[in-house]
């Protein structure tokens, strides 16, 4: 175990090996790496390509051969991140952090834009061990709701969608809607 924590703090190439196009702002980029491969929901890592700054990325997908960060394209870095291609390097250490506790009960998984990349990997261990979470996805407008199609089909009527604009599901915040049905005991069980 210790030669392991030893490895994730050096950084070491690994090779995409897709892209997935996720909304007009947002890529996800699969790699194989075995470190990654047995992370955590919540955890992250530090992702760096040369002549940039070394920075923090959730990671968004977890299978026993790929991992995966999910991107917004916000600056130099995320720029760089969305032009590479399949087959190409980056550096990456880790994955940091514990990771999300599961407890075995009613679940709630808010998220707005960005937000639902860390999530999903708990909303994924979250059915493994036979809880059926609720989903609050939010986003400014319906074109940039992460995750949108694969939450729908995996969830169902358990997903509430809000954008900032109404062009789908509640006009308003993912976290005001939620408020407002907590207050009503929406999600008692």
């Amino acid at each position: 175990m210790e030669k392991i924590k030893k490895l994730g703090n050096k950084p070491r190439p690994v090779t995409v090996q897709k892209i997935v196009e996720e909304t007009p702002t947002v890529k996800t980029i699969l790699f194989k790496d075995p470190l990654c491969s047995n992370a955590e929901p919540g955890q992250f890592v530090m992702v760096w390509l040369p002549g940039l700054d070394e920075v923090p990325m959730s990671i968004s997908f977890i299978d026993a051969n790929l991992c995966g960060i999910t991107v917004k394209n916000v600056g130099e870095s995320t720029d760089a991140l969305h032009k590479l291609r399949s087959r190409s390097e980056f550096g990456l250490r880790g994955p940091y952090g514990k990771g999300f506790k599961i407890f075995k009960r009613t679940s709630l998984i808010v998220a707005g834009g960005v937000g639902m990349a860390p999530l999903y990997p708990l909303l994924v261990k979250l059915e493994r061990v036979k809880v059926k979470p609720t989903v609050l996805l939010g986003a400014t407008t319906s074109s940039e709701l992460l995750f949108y199609k694969q939450l729908k089909k995996r969830l169902k009527q358990r997903l509430i969608v809000t954008t900032d604009d109404g062009s789908k599901g509640v006009k308003g915040l993912a976290s005001d809607l939620m408020l407002g049905l907590l207050k009503e005991n929406y999600f008692k069980s």
